[in-house]
């Protein structure tokens, strides 16, 4: 998992729809990234769900949320479809952002072709000011957790 306090590492990578979504994109907002391990999933769907649900309270929030995997667009666009996400969700199938932000899994794990669920809130500079591996969170209560957080650091940065 990255530290925080590191400048997040850039990424541009395909969405659900096939366009590019670039982190640089969103510099002078608030960011979360998180990561799941596989679309469709009945975890990852709880999750994206949660977050579906709070999507408009983080947008209302001027806060960006996205989404990735080691999925492919078509697999990611899928998953929107299936479950009637508006969610952002990034396609990294080559592991290249995966490694940037430390979401491969080691060789002998349970899961080892999938990244590990962890989120992180980069703040309007581009910091990582958050890093957390979202499993310590029920995952129904995901959304509503991400939206508490980011009001908390940014109140926090406020001060």
């Amino acid at each position: 998992m990255l530290a925080t306090g590191v400048e997040a590492p850039d990424f541009s990578l395909p969405d659900s729809n096939g366009n590019t979504v670039a982190l640089k994109d969103f510099r002078g907002k608030w960011v979360v990234f998180w990561w799941y391990p596989e679309a469709n999933s009945s975890g990852c769907s709880v999750q994206a769900a949660s977050l579906e649900r709070s999507l408009d309270d983080l947008t209302n929030d001027g806060v960006v949320l996205i989404g990735a995997s080691f999925n492919t667009v078509a697999q990611n666009d899928e998953f929107a479809c299936d479950k009637s996400l508006r969610l952002v969700l990034l396609s990294d199938p080559d592991k290249v952002v995966g490694e940037k932000y430390k979401v491969i899994r080691d060789p002998s794990d349970r899961h080892p072709t999938k990244p590990h669920r962890y989120t992180y809130v980069i703040d309007p500079q581009g910091t990582v000011v958050h890093a957390e591996d979202a499993n310590q969170v029920p995952l129904q209560d995901y959304g509503p957790h991400v939206v508490e957080l980011v009001r908390k650091l940014r109140a926090a940065s406020e001060k």
